[in-house]
């Protein structure tokens, strides 16, 4: 008789050490997000997903090909998983930037600045010919006004652009 009660002790030692633990990893330890891991269903349904937060009975989640998001509510997924959303802390994740949308750009003004880039080039071989010293006093005048008439129309298109 002496020899159980020797034992109780021991037993309540295990019990409480056991019970602290669990304590101890279901509500000090949380888990910090994001978390990248497999979640699975009440079908057996396995998705790779990253959770990014938990409100409520919902679970947030980011499918990683497309960075779509998702809320699944807790009852809906494995026991292992329900498990894993009791530790998580609460956390309701950062609303997504919506990309601003870019107006598209007048044709008129898309062909007038194609136009002007192609000018540039113009002036460009233009001057590389007038560098070079190889064109005879004439041709060289000739293509220094050809500069001054293409700088000309630049200065037009763009006027045109800004009106």
């Amino acid at each position: 008789m002496k020899d159980g009660r020797a034992i109780i002790p021991f037993i309540l030692l295990i019990l409480l050490s056991v019970g602290g633990g669990a304590y101890y990893y279901f509500f000090v330890t949380k888990e910090e997000y994001p978390i990248v891991r497999e979640i699975e269903n009440l079908d057996g349904k396995i998705i790779e997903a990253k959770l990014i937060g938990k409100s409520g009975g919902f679970l947030f989640i980011e499918s990683p090909p497309g960075g779509k998001r998702f809320e699944i509510p807790t009852y809906k997924l494995s026991l292992k998983d329900r498990i894993l959303c009791r530790r998580l802390r609460e956390k309701i994740p950062e609303p997504l930037e919506i990309p601003e949308e870019k107006e598209p750009e007048d044709p008129y003004i898309t062909l007038r600045k194609a136009k002007i880039s192609e000018i540039q080039e113009r002036i460009r071989v233009t001057k590389s010919e007038i560098e070079s010293n190889s064109l005879s006093e004439t041709l060289r005048s000739k293509r220094i006004t050809e500069i001054k008439e293409y700088e000309k129309d630049i200065r037009e298109l763009e006027v045109a652009i800004e009106t």
